[in-house]
């Protein structure tokens, strides 16, 4: 009954058209076209909020398909936004989305993160992403595959003990969790879908089929619950089309049902349903601010049948309480907030998220940091004559030492693990992981150019619950410093983004220490 009543408010709230909008920042005079996540130009737009050239939005929820932000009057003040907006496509038509190239070479041993299909091994790894979009009044669609092949040299791995494909299976958290150490013995190629969608927005509210890759939280390094560093998967979604007045604020709500790929490195890969719910709210009196809850659960297919796929109404906020540790699905939740101040040039960004739920409120109160894990981080413009300077910080957080071992971010059980096709849907920085990351960028009308520092931690729980216990055995960390320099081209109708950085990472794996090389390079033909 509490499903029911849950589901007929939400569909209630959805229906709803939208009274009023919450005041923009200017009076949009053109548009910025935009596909998939972490692109220059989804960078760029979001840089745009904060210099007061794009009206503010949450980007609490994001997707990867073809979508257009309005932008202001100035808006060429704002490296080479000036040179990517346009006027606004007709309601009726198709549209030629950019043909995208990019290659990554490592020297040594994998490194890529938040690139969807590509899992960029040791030696050359490349992928190609073209399409088409279009929208017909309500309806709107787009098919944009992607292909990827990864050369996939040979580098050192942890035995398994284990034969054929088995041989390659994370040796940590073994059929628990779908990352395997190397995706088999050689080369290999796969294709997907890519960024593709057939969505109907009507009344407020938005509802259809995607693959798209979804983010949710305000991160742009790590995200707790969703990212784009698996590709994306098969789902169903129901939402708002744009944030919807509920007279104390603007609220925004997206809800997700999908089907997860496993790889062939596990002895039993089967078929996980995947399930979100995530909702953001904008204050009335406060602008610029927006908070954010999401919650999420992976369940295997018998788990899903028994709840009829509404685990994310389900008990809900009781069910965070008391559904506890259930050995058939994996249930994360997660709070978050941004806060752009235009007038500053800034914004300040965090997530807080548990991966599973107490067993009882006592539990609750006795450990409330078991298995959390956060993000936070900031934005910051100043101006430098005619152009700007971007200082970005982040830090991410996903582990919480246990004794007894215990559950680690991203793992629970045989089959319910967060990933898909031996990818992590959440956090880059993986279980255990704890990263520290200062970029500083310069924009200009020609492009950007800039470089960073990151720290990188992994498995840490693994290293206090099996490497540290060990006699006789170094007891280093598996930690990664790594800095480098990048820089996006635009030339004419096209943008060219390099990225070269020397990497050291201490007992990788816990195996060895050694340097590592990575060099990026990416090509975009922008048809509009």
């Amino acid at each position: 009954m509490r499903c029911q009543l849950a589901a007929v408010a939400i569909m209630t709230l959805l229906a709803r058209p939208v009274a009023a909008q919450a005041p923009p920042a200017c009076a949009p005079d053109a548009v910025l076209l935009l596909d998939g996540l972490g692109t220059p130009g989804d960078d760029l737009a979001r840089l745009a909020e904060l210099a007061g050239a794009a009206p503010p939005s949450s980007q609490l929820i994001r997707r990867a398909g073809f979508r257009v932000l309005p932008v202001c009057p100035g808006a060429k003040q704002v490296g080479w936004l000036g040179q990517l907006a346009v006027p606004a496509p007709a309601e009726r038509g198709w549209l030629a989305l950019p043909a995208r190239l990019e290659t990554v070479w490592n020297s040594q041993y994998p490194s890529g993160d938040n690139d969807g299909l590509l899992a960029s091994g040791r030696g050359f790894s490349s992928q190609a992403r073209a399409g088409v979009a279009g929208r017909w009044g309500i309806v709107s669609a787009a098919l944009a595959p992607e292909l990827a092949w990864q050369q996939n040299r040979w580098f050192e791995t942890v035995p398994t003990g284990k034969g054929g494909d088995l041989a390659f299976q994370n040796p940590w958290y073994g059929d628990n969790l779908d990352v395997p150490q190397r995706f088999g013995a050689g080369p290999f190629a796969r294709a997907g879908p890519g960024q593709s969608y057939l969505r109907v927005d009507a009344f407020g509210a938005a509802a259809g089929v995607s693959t798209e890759n979804l983010w949710l939280g305000p991160g742009l390094r790590n995200g707790i619950l969703l990212t784009n560093d698996a590709p994306g998967f098969p789902h169903l979604f129901l939402g708002t089309s744009r944030p919807v007045d509920v007279h104390v604020g603007w609220l925004e709500v997206l809800a997700v049902w999908g089907r997860l790929q496993r790889s062939r490195h596990l002895p039993a890969p089967g078929r996980p349903w995947f399930s979100a719910l995530a909702l953001t709210y904008q204050p009335r009196w406060v602008p610029g601010l927006y908070l954010g809850a999401a919650r999420s659960f992976v369940q295997s297919p018998a788990m899903f049948r028994r709840r009829d796929g509404l685990a994310i109404l389900v008990g809900w906020p009781g069910g965070i309480l008391t559904r506890g540790n259930f050995p058939d699905d994996n249930q994360a939740v997660s709070a978050s907030f941004r806060w752009v101040m235009p007038e500053a040039g800034l914004e300040l960004y965090g997530e807080w998220a548990r991966d599973d739920a107490a067993l009882n409120f006592g539990a609750l109160v006795r450990d409330p940091d078991w298995t959390q894990g956060w993000v936070w981080g900031f934005q910051k413009l100043v101006r430098a004559g005619d152009r700007l300077v971007r200082v970005h910080v982040e830090a991410t957080r996903l582990h919480h030492f246990r004794p007894d071992g215990g559950w680690s971010w991203y793992v629970h059980g045989a089959g319910v693990d967060y990933t898909n096709a031996g990818q992590l849907l959440g956090a880059a920085a993986g279980p255990g992981g704890d990263s520290q990351r200062l970029a500083v960028d310069l924009l200009a009308a020609g492009g950007r150019i800039g470089g960073f520092v990151e720290r990188t931690a992994r498995n840490e729980q693994v290293y206090w619950s099996v490497i540290e216990p060990q006699p006789g055995r170094a007891r280093q960390h598996d930690t990664e410093l790594a800095a480098g320099y990048r820089q996006v081209l635009l030339l004419g109708g096209s943008e060219l983004s390099l990225e070269l950085s020397a990497a050291y990472r201490w007992n990788r794996d816990f195996l060895r220490s050694e340097p590592n090389l990575k060099g990026a390079v990416a090509y975009s033909y922008l048809y509009w």
